[in-house]
Formats: C-alpha cells, sequence, structure tokens
C-alpha cells in the first residue's frame, strides 16, 4: 500500500490517502481491531479489556474451589456476536475440553448482537477448577451413592443490544453444577445447573465504559438439584459454598 499526504481520511494525527495495489489491501475506511463492535459499542469508548472485582464466597465443607471464584479478574479478546435470538450454547466463542461455555438461557431476550470479552480459569491438563465427593444415602442396602461436582469456566462480560437505543450488560458466571446418583439396583438419574447466574445494568446508548460507580442487579439462580434412585436427595448451593458472591465492580481496564 501507498500513501501521500491528501483529504481522504486520518490516520495516527495525520491526513492521509491511501492507495490499494491489490484486492487483499485494506483502506483506512476499514477500522483496525479492536474497533469490532459497531453494533454495541461506539468507537470511541471500545475498550480491549475489563477488571472485575468479586467477593463474598467462601470454601464449603467439601469444596475448595469456591473461593477461586472471588478477586480481581481482567476479561479480554473482544470480540462481536450477531447470531440474532436463536443463539446456541457456546455464544461467547470460548469452549474447552467438555464442550461450550456460554449459554443461550443467559442472552436476553430480542438481543440481535454483543460485544464480548473473557475471563478464563487456568487449567491443570486441559481440567478446569473443580469440585467432587460422594456419599451413600439409606439407613441399610440398598443405598444410593450420590456424586456432587462444582466446576467453574471462567466470567463473560457481554453488551448486548436488543435495539438502537436499547442495550444490556451481563457479567455472566459460566459453570457447571451437578448432582447424580446411583444404586445397586440400576437406578440413574442427575441434575444440571449451568446457566442463570449473571448481574446486569440497562443502558439507552452504546457507550461501552465501566466504571465503579454502576449499579448492578444480580440474578441468582435457585440451586436446587434433585435426583431420585432408590432415595431422593436434593442439595442446594449451601452444600457446595458459603456465602454468596458478589459483584463489587466492573471498571475499564
Amino acid at each position: 500500500m501507498l500513501a501521500r499526504r491528501g483529504v481522504d481520511c486520518r490516520r495516527g494525527g495525520l491526513w492521509i490517502m491511501s492507495l490499494k495495489l491489490s484486492a487483499g489491501c485494506q483502506c483506512c475506511d476499514t477500522p483496525p481491531p479492536p474497533n469490532t463492535c459497531s453494533n454495541c459499542c461506539s468507537d470511541s469508548t471500545v475498550q480491549t479489556e475489563f477488571d472485575a472485582t468479586l467477593t463474598g464466597l467462601s470454601d464449603g465443607t467439601n469444596c475448595d474451589i469456591c473461593e477461586d471464584l472471588t478477586g480481581v479478574f481482567t476479561l479480554d479478546g473482544i470480540s462481536e456476536k450477531s447470531e440474532g435470538t436463536g443463539w446456541v450454547d457456546g455464544w461467547s466463542g470460548v469452549t474447552g475440553a467438555f464442550g461450550s461455555w456460554s449459554r443461550a438461557a443467559d442472552i436476553p431476550s430480542g438481543a440481535t448482537h454483543a460485544c464480548v470479552w473473557n475471563y478464563t480459569f487456568p487449567t491443570v491438563s486441559g481440567i478446569y477448577p473443580n469440585c467432587q465427593w460422594n456419599e451413600d444415602v439409606g439407613m441399610f442396602p440398598p443405598f444410593d451413592t450420590i456424586l456432587y461436582s462444582f466446576t467453574i469456566y471462567g466470567y463473560t462480560l457481554a453488551k448486548f443490544r436488543i435495539s438502537a437505543s436499547s442495550f444490556v450488560w451481563r457479567f455472566i458466571v459460566n459453570y457447571q453444577m451437578t448432582v447424580s446418583c446411583s444404586s445397586s439396583f440400576g437406578d440413574h438419574d442427575s441434575s444440571i445447573y449451568n446457566d442463570g447466574w449473571y448481574w446486569e445494568i440497562t443502558e439507552i446508548t452504546n457507550d461501552c465504559s465501566l466504571n465503579s460507580s454502576d449499579s448492578w442487579t444480580s440474578t441468582v439462580p435457585t440451586f436446587d438439584l434433585d435426583v431420585t434412585c432408590v432415595h431422593n436427595t436434593t442439595a442446594n448451593f449451601a452444600d457446595f459454598c458459603g456465602g454468596a458472591l458478589s459483584l463489587t465492580s466492573v471498571v475499564d481496564g
């Protein structure tokens, strides 16, 4: 590409005019990364990363990963998604050894686009942080063997476009909580939660700057996991973790 001083467009503080020498050469009217979220964010406020602070959760008696969800986390890797209202699981674009993170159920109704930033929890041999234990239920054989499992994958921050004057921010926990049972009679049952845990802000502009004064509204699902083999067993979030996870702030990184 050849460039000289002119009046066509502005780049790096100089007026320049570009000449395309091949079909693969991009002119300066195509904004460079990270300005890839024009449907959700104004060009002047596209952030490459955000810092989120979370507090309030403690490890449970049998689960030692709950405190991993607290601390300061940097979400980056900006991308734009435009899958319409029928988005499937994995819309954030992040996947692991056991499938996709983000859930279609966490997308606001009517959303058509999203600017997305992610934080990924470190893995060991490709395995995300998880806790797992089992116990027997019943006074005498046949017992039910109950397996408890909790895995955390990361966090997703997304600004969803509903319309030109309606936008929704969501800060989403990507997780999976499972209780399953089995018995010597060959019974099996399982119950899984992996969506509906997020904080939200609604806006009327496409400004994509966040600060500590923002007021987030929490949405926490009812973590009642119910399984039945020979016996019925119910577990809730308090069986895994102590306290309640709180989003203190999300600020420009």
